[in-house]
């Protein structure tokens, strides 16, 4: 093809037809642009078929993250539930026998339900070079909106479990005082097995002490301000349980539209 347009050219300049040699030039001006243009059309194509697959394998790896959360978050919403309705137990008694002492044991029992999101995958997306989902951008806007919102939920979620467990009440001084753990806890916490006889392994404390405690206005805005938390605490965890879920149904979608 080259040669053959050399060929016209040469000609063309030989016979000294400028008119013509012009609208020859301009055609192949027009030809080498469009050429170009093909060739640039190609290479961009090729190059979005690249960053669309890296996206999708970005995608999956964000089920992964997903998977994982959403387990550890359904058997932490299992306690946390369990432990609410423990402390409701407690708030509601009106009068307490010694029986009712390992319910209360378990009512007190300081959990953690401080919660680290697995944002892996979406912090992989920011560092990439695209910083985004190529050929996903809608799902990408959900996708970060739901790790910024989570992520501020889980933050001011584990901040105010952090600052509650640096703060000691009377009530927990009485416990600490008079609920004594049982031998079967003590081997459990330190991994020591004492005798059945050692001095106060079967203790059950001064329940009494902590039955008048439970009675007093200071502890049960203790415990309700603890109640209040842990609600707060659960409801939260619920929606980014929920919201994960949610999302991670729109990225299957997403991906089965796009092998289609």
């Amino acid at each position: 093809m080259i040669p053959y347009l050399q060929k016209i050219r040469r000609k063309l300049l030989a016979e000294n037809r400028v008119s013509k040699y012009l609208v020859y030039a301009t055609g192949e001006i027009i030809l080498v642009v469009i050429g170009i243009l093909i060739a640039v059309a190609v290479n961009n194509y090729s190059e979005r078929n690249k960053a669309v697959n890296q996206s999708s394998l970005f995608l999956r790896d964000m089920l992964d993250d997903l998977a994982s959360d959403t387990a550890y978050l359904s058997k932490m919403l299992l306690q946390i539930d369990n432990q609410l309705a423990l402390e409701d137990w407690m708030l509601k008694k009106q009068e307490f026998e010694p029986h009712d002492l390992d319910s209360i044991r378990l009512a007190v029992a300081k959990g953690n339900w401080t919660f680290t999101i697995n944002d892996r995958s979406f912090q992989n997306i920011q560092n990439s070079s695209y910083s985004k989902l190529i050929g996903y951008e809608e799902l990408y806007a959900e996708v970060s909106k739901y790790y910024m919102t989570t992520k501020a939920r889980v933050d001011l979620n584990n901040q105010t479990e952090l600052l509650a467990a640096t703060k000691k009440s009377e009530f927990d001084e009485v416990l600490e005082k008079n609920l004594l753990i049982s031998t079967r806890e003590f081997l459990d916490y330190s991994g020591v097995k004492i005798s059945m006889d050692f001095p106060g392994s079967q203790k059950s404390g001064d329940a009494q002490a902590i039955f008048e405690s439970l009675a007093e206005i200071s502890t049960k805005n203790t415990l309700f301000e603890k109640n209040a938390r842990h609600n707060f605490i659960y409801t939260a965890l619920i929606l980014c349980n929920y919201e994960a879920k949610a999302l991670v149904k729109r990225i299957t979608a997403a991906l089965e539209n796009n092998e289609d």
